[in-house]
């Protein structure tokens, strides 16, 4: 097992980053928030597959489908975007996986939004856009974080890294005063890409799920967590066609889906979801709603 990287660093592929916060704003630290991203998992997949952690989450409060942006490529670049800012491809810039040019300095993620209000912020991550300058990246800045590199040993150990970012995850959630996380696995796209939407896809969605489970295991063991108020959201990017494969229009790749729970979520809400709303429920978890002069909705 790699050790964590010191900050800076980089070991076995390996990278935690630590950066300054900055205090405009002050929220009640009872209020804590954390976003599980899980790259590429069909809707009707999630209902078939055993999912017991994401299930509890959606009882006690809600799954809805969310139809893809239709105007742009279903895929990772503008899905996790979109769900970062809040806002549609036209106006945060990104269309595919080449994530040049983009806007995410006049629509920042909701990390960068929560680090800003002075909270301490983390995330973990297996796809180097998300966290590094890869591909026009970061879509997503915190105070501290922590990418795992599938490709660190020169193969396409997605699963591995995956286990190894989870746990970091867990470890920081478990322990540190963190008020908003962002947790994400590559895995079930990876899968789907290599061996289509079968058997393997389903056991990786199971195998995602059981992660998820093992952070929130951590944070339900902390020392203060009886004190604290948590939201948690589970969402996903976009889906697959059956044989492996997005980024069209079929309603396999453009059918995503979150889930959510916390005191400022409605339980048993019904209909769509939107990926641009994360980052509301984001803010609303911390105890703010909306940002002063962003765009919300499309």
């Amino acid at each position: 097992m790699p050790r964590r990287a010191d900050v800076g660093s980089v070991t076995a592929g390996h990278q935690r980053r630590r950066g300054p916060a900055q205090r405009e704003w002050q929220v009640e630290q009872a209020e804590r928030v954390a976003v599980f991203g899980v790259d590429g998992v069909r809707f009707d997949a999630l209902r078939r597959a055993s999912t017991p952690h994401i299930d509890a989450i959606a009882r006690r409060g809600f799954l809805a489908p969310v139809a893809v942006w239709p105007h742009a490529e279903s895929s990772s670049g503008p899905g996790w975007s979109t769900i970062a800012t809040g806002v549609f491809p036209d106006v945060h810039g990104v269309v595919d996986n080449d994530l040049t040019p983009n806007r995410f300095a006049d629509h920042p993620d909701f990390l960068s939004r929560a680090q800003r209000l002075g909270l301490t912020t983390y995330a973990a991550a297996t796809w180097p856009p998300l966290l590094t300058k890869a591909g026009g990246g970061p879509v997503f800045n915190a105070g501290t974080t922590f990418f795992a590199d599938p490709e660190a040993d020169g193969g396409d150990e997605f699963d591995r890294a995956d286990a190894v970012a989870v746990a970091d995850a867990a470890a920081t959630l478990g322990a540190a005063d963190v008020h908003c996380a962002f947790v994400y696995q590559i895995s079930p796209d990876s899968v789907a890409h290599y061996h289509g939407t079968g058997a393997g896809y389903r056991t990786a969605i199971e195998r995602a799920d059981a992660r998820v489970g093992e952070v929130l295991a951590a944070i339900e063991a902390r020392e203060g967590f009886r004190r604290e108020r948590w939201t948690c959201l589970v969402v996903t990017d976009h889906g697959h066609v059956d044989a492996g494969g997005h980024g069209g229009t079929s309603p396999e790749e453009c059918t995503a889906w979150l889930a959510g729970c916390g005191p400022a979520i409605e339980a048993g809400r019904r209909g769509e979801a939107v990926h641009t709303e994360v980052s509301g429920l984001v803010m609303a978890g911390l105890g703010r709603v909306g940002g002063s002069g962003e765009e919300r909705e499309r």
